[in-house]
């Protein structure tokens, strides 16, 4: 898969909502990822849209507090293969499932350890209905800054309906 159009498809997919609706703003949950900030700026700025992040400059254990005491409800549905193996997948997110992490994990998984699935809480009206699959792996080539191209697995989480 080639990822180098990703900004392009970013920008390009973002149009129809900018042209049917007044969109000013973009919110992203973000905590401390600089590079990621500055992409999404550099992305959206120009459509005349702001990008806001509201947890920015938080630490992860206090957003990760917040989440908890939140009543949302998530699982894992994506590792980073070489962080967090296949039994964290389909896993809820809880305070007891954060301490199996290991030490250089982010709890909050902002530098793409981990990924969720948000299906249940306080804003929902009701619960997303959802059965998950038998947890797969898959690997991608990625192009680095260097030139270098290097193999990153993954593991995913079947979800269904």
């Amino acid at each position: 898969q080639n990822f180098c159009s990703y900004s392009t498809n970013y920008v390009h997919l973002s149009h129809p909502f900018i042209c049917l609706l007044p969109v000013f703003c973009s919110i992203f949950g973000d905590i401390f990822l600089h590079d990621v900030r500055k992409y999404r700026e550099e992305a959206l700025n120009p459509e005349g849209i702001t990008v806001i992040e509201p947890l920015w400059d938080m630490t992860t254990a206090e957003v990760m507090e917040e989440f908890l005491t939140s009543g949302l409800k998530t699982i894992i549905v994506t590792t980073t293969a070489s962080e967090l193996g296949k039994e964290f997948i389909g896993q809820h997110i809880t305070k007891e499932l954060i301490s199996e992490f290991p030490p250089h994990i982010d709890v909050c998984g902002e530098n793409g350890e981990y990924h969720t699935f948000c299906y249940d809480g306080p804003i929902f009206r009701t619960p997303v209905p959802f059965t998950t699959k038998e947890p797969f792996r898959m690997e991608f080539p990625i192009k680095l800054d260097t030139g270098e191209t290097k193999i990153f697995g993954y593991w995913f989480a079947g979800l269904d309906e």
